[in-house]
């Protein structure tokens, strides 16, 4: 991907609520109680798991996904050293 697109891709993302920190995309979402937390969990799990053939979740693009929990809020968050060198 190209740095320009890359640049268009984090100011669509922005103007969804994610924020962008040091080469690091992130969004927290505050579910209705632990169990919702948990469900969500696993549907972006799912997703995730369903593209790591693909360039987003490759290894040798050294792009990593972390989810953190606490309590009824859900913090995702994506690395990518490819956007990390803009």
């Amino acid at each position: 991907m190209v740095m320009e697109d890359i640049a268009k891709a984090i100011e669509v993302l922005k103007s969804k609520g994610w924020e962008y920190v040091d080469g690091r995309l992130s969004k927290q979402y505050i579910l209705g109680s632990f169990i919702e937390a948990i469900e969500f969990v696993n549907d972006v799990a799912a997703v995730a798991e369903s593209k790591k053939g693909r360039r987003f979740m490759s290894r040798q693009d050294s792009t990593n996904l972390t989810i953190v929990i606490e309590d009824k809020s859900v913090e995702l968050i994506l690395a990518c050293d490819d956007v990390s060198m803009m």
